[in-house]
């Protein structure tokens, strides 16, 4: 019982968790990845659970402090104030949290280490759509429209990778957040990419050392 409270709050607050930041763009080489294409990148160690990620090479971690600097000065207040909710929610959870920035493509990473979750199938098919829900009550009133485009799950409970990816669309406004949830070798971790532009991660995410 208790994991199945620490699975429904955490799917609760990762919808809440969706970016409706719109910065610039600016195409350049990991963004066209092909699922059967070699990407180039750098591994990065979380020193929480000594998993090591492996993102684009332009990807740079950053404090929560320097994010929101980088923030304020790229996107419209009311976008600003969206995405330091998103932050301080994801910051909230139980483990660690990190910022992976890229300033040539404005896309944002974030990555929450969290207690080992083992995740079925039908759990994943049950929070995706509380997830909805609460990412269209979180933008009432703010003429924001989501739209899933796609939502994918693989492995075993113990051994999964739970994927979707939103599309928050308004006046001025497209961006794209792909959610991953992860669990391997006794360990978790939820990671979010949020971009002005629908990106292809597999291929990094397949190279994760767990």
């Amino acid at each position: 019982m208790h994991k199945n409270r620490f699975k429904i709050s955490f799917f609760i607050i990762a919808l809440l968790c969706v970016s409706c930041v719109q910065v610039g763009k600016e195409m350049v080489s990991w963004v066209d990845a092909e699922e059967t294409e070699q990407v180039f990148g750098t591994y990065h160690f979380l020193d929480a659970n000594g998993t090591e990620i492996y993102l684009p090479e332009d990807f740079e971690k950053y404090s929560i402090a320097s994010y929101q600097k980088v923030i304020n000065k790229l996107a419209a207040e009311d976008q600003v104030n969206n995405e330091f909710n998103r932050l301080n929610n994801l910051n909230k959870m139980k483990g660690d949290f990190y910022i992976f920035f890229d300033e040539k493509t404005n896309a944002t990473c974030t990555v929450n280490t969290m207690p080992y979750t083992p995740l079925s199938k039908r759990e994943a098919q049950q929070f995706l759509g509380i997830m909805r829900l609460n990412a269209e009550k979180s933008v009432r009133n703010k003429n924001i429209s989501f739209k899933k485009i796609t939502a994918r799950y693989s492995g075993t409970p113990e051994n999964c990778i739970f994927k979707s990816i939103y599309k928050a669309e308004g006046e001025k406004l497209e961006t794209f957040t792909s959610s991953y949830f992860i669990t391997s070798n006794n360990k978790t971790i939820f990671l979010q990419l949020s971009t002005p532009f629908e990106a292809y991660f597999d291929p990094f995410i397949k190279k994760f050392r767990m």
